[in-house]
């Protein structure tokens, strides 16, 4: 069995962090009140780890759709395709969504119909993925070959976050 080198991970977590987009989504994250993060399969899961860490680690509001019954009512009622975009839309009625607020999508294709149609809706959109992803937000392309490669950088990307926000990750045994 193959997996990738972590240390290739680690290159590319670095090369990330010293660019562009990784500077105008940083900043962006400042302005924001609350960063929504959406994915499917193991980047949902990578989604609501991070929303939950750097919200922990920093201060920062960060959310992503944890509710089984939203989920599948959502997706029941409007289709899969709409699953994030009627999420934030209801986020936008209800009055949670502010003006500054910044969404950021993981796909490891970098084509997820309902993650890029959800971006596509938003001024202040980034994605996070392991292939190229065309569309009308900021794209950090990892150019990653697997999916679990994508997913473990994305993961890694969440606390390169915190840091890059100015704030520490605890080391093991200390109470943070």
């Amino acid at each position: 069995m193959n997996i990738v080198p972590l240390a290739d991970t680690t290159v590319t977590v670095n090369r990330v962090a010293r660019s562009k987009e990784w500077e105008k989504l940083v900043a962006a994250v400042r302005r924001a009140q609350t960063v929504w993060f959406i994915g499917n399969g193991g980047l949902y899961a990578v989604a609501q780890h991070a929303a939950d860490d750097i919200t922990r680690l920093t201060g920062k509001a960060c959310v992503s759709l944890d509710s089984a019954c939203m989920i599948t009512s959502i997706a029941n009622d409007c289709g899969f395709e709409n699953l994030f975009h009627d999420w934030l839309a209801h986020a936008d009625r209800t009055g949670q969504f502010g003006p500054y607020d910044v969404v950021i999508g993981l796909s490891c294709s970098g084509s997820s119909k309902n993650v890029c149609y959800a971006l596509n809706q938003r001024s202040n959109a980034f994605m996070i993925s392991g292939k190229e992803s065309i569309g009308g937000y900021t794209n950090i392309c990892l150019d990653t070959e697997y999916y679990h490669e994508t997913e473990v950088i994305a993961l890694a990307l969440g606390y390169q976050l915190v840091y890059s926000l100015g704030y520490e990750c605890p080391k093991i045994g200390e109470i943070h």
